[in-house]
Formats: C-alpha cells, structure tokens, sequence
C-alpha cells in the first residue's frame, strides 16, 4: 500500500497514491489509475458535510457476552477482515490487504508505520483527516492522544503487535466548545516487507453522532478503555501497568 494524500483546489479534488494522480470533479473522476485508488478516501466538501462523514448508530457500544466481545458492525467487518486476510499465518501481510474489499470503509481507514518509538501515518482517510483538521502523513498517531493516555496506548500497541493480535480502543473525541463524542479506535497488526510486525491497519468507528461536533475538529483524543482481542473476539488477559519512578510501564 502507498501513501495516499488529499487536497483540495477549488475546482474539484486531487488524490494522490504513491505515482498515481487521482483528479476528482464533480461529476467524475478524470485519471489512469487502480479502480480502488482513494475512490473514497478523499473528501469533495468541508466537515461535516463530508461524504466521507461515517454513520453511527447510537447506543452501539460493544457488549460483552460470555467472555465474547461485540463492536460496531463496521468494527466487526474490519476485525473479520484482517482475521480471513490471516487465514492461518500468525498475521496477514500488508501487500494482502486490498482496499477495493471494503470500499465503503475506506474514508475512515487508516495504516500506521513504526519507526522507533513513533506510529506515523502511512495512509489515511478522508474522516481521519478532517476530524483532525490536517494532513496526517508522516504524523505520529501517539500524538493525536490526550498526553496522559499516551504511554498506556502506547504499551498496549507494542503487546498486540507481539501477540499479534488485534486491539479495539474505545475513545473520546474532544473538541472545544461541545460534549465528547465516542469512538472505536481499532488497530491490527501487519506484517511487513521485511517480515517483521511494522504496520497497523486501523480504523475510527464513532458510536455516536459526529453531529455534536458542529464541525469542529478534534483537539485530542481521550482513552476510555482498551481491549485486546483473542480469536472470534475472546477477551484477553488486560494490559497491567506497573509504576518506575512514577512512570507507568507494562
């Protein structure tokens, strides 16, 4: 997967996907390009009128039945993605992931890098993007996070990425001026050219109405509660943090 970057002129809508230049009009798309190219990633008119705006349903928080846990259904879709995608490799290779499988989930789609202590965005969507307000590549995803949150969720990528297993974070969306909006924060881990785990593939799934937003672009996001996935979605043990020199560690 290339990087994928947006921007948009007044007559209409340039993507871009490594080599490739996506140009969109109003009306249609003018390019020589891969049918799944960004065709749904970029944005055609500002937040939060955005197409690329998802739908959320509200009260669809994830329950917990018999040690099993339930998401959003486009949480699910994602998560049982990545799970075929594996088949029964110990993780799915990220040259196996193919955006034009799930084109209606490609605006809140993101994929993340590590380079050190850092997760930059190699590719994301058109919400994404607009709920923060910038252009994300190359930006650590850590730092989209409330400062205090950071070394928890940080911990708790590094866990799944050596597990190899899937994490579902759920979130506060805060912006100024009006309530917090929840969302589910998903990233499963992919294996890279290399053979080692340096990618996540990721999703924002909100699980209530992005309308109490008013438009306003996120300032931080706010940790609620992380839960690492086993198969068919079986809670794991938790992260459990202990305390150095009053920093927590796992």
């Amino acid at each position: 997967m290339r990087a994928c970057s947006v921007s948009a002129p007044s007559s209409g809508v340039s993507l871009h996907l490594g080599s490739y230049r996506l140009r969109l009009s109003k009306n249609r798309a003018e390019a020589a390009a891969p049918p799944w190219i960004c065709a749904r990633m970029g944005r055609s008119s500002p937040w939060p009128g955005s197409p690329s705006k998802p739908r959320a349903v509200e009260n669809s928080r994830a329950r917990t039945r018999q040690g099993t846990t339930m998401f959003h259904p486009s949480t699910e879709r994602l998560i049982d993605y990545w799970r075929a995608k594996k088949g029964q490799a110990a993780l799915p290779r990220r040259a196996d992931i193919d955006p034009g499988e799930f084109l209606e989930l490609l605006p809140q789609v993101f994929v993340l890098g590590r380079e050190g202590g850092k997760l930059p965005f190699r590719l994301a969507g058109g919400f994404v993007s607009d709920l923060h307000a910038r252009d994300l590549r190359g930006h650590d995803a850590l730092s989209l996070w409330a400062l205090a949150h950071r070394l928890e969720l940080k911990s708790a990528l590094d866990v799944a990425r050596k597990r190899r297993t899937p994490v579902v974070v759920t979130a506060d969306i805060r912006a100024h001026g009006v309530p917090s909006v929840g969302m589910e924060v998903l990233f499963a881990p992919l294996q890279g050219a290399s053979g080692e785990t340096d990618r996540f593939l990721g999703l924002y799934q909100p699980i209530a109405m992005t309308a109490r937003l008013m438009g306003r672009p996120a300032y931080e996001l706010g940790l609620r509660e992380i839960k690492p996935l086993g198969d068919g979605n079986q809670d794991m043990p938790r992260l459990r943090l202990a305390t150095l020199d009053g920093r927590r560690i796992a």
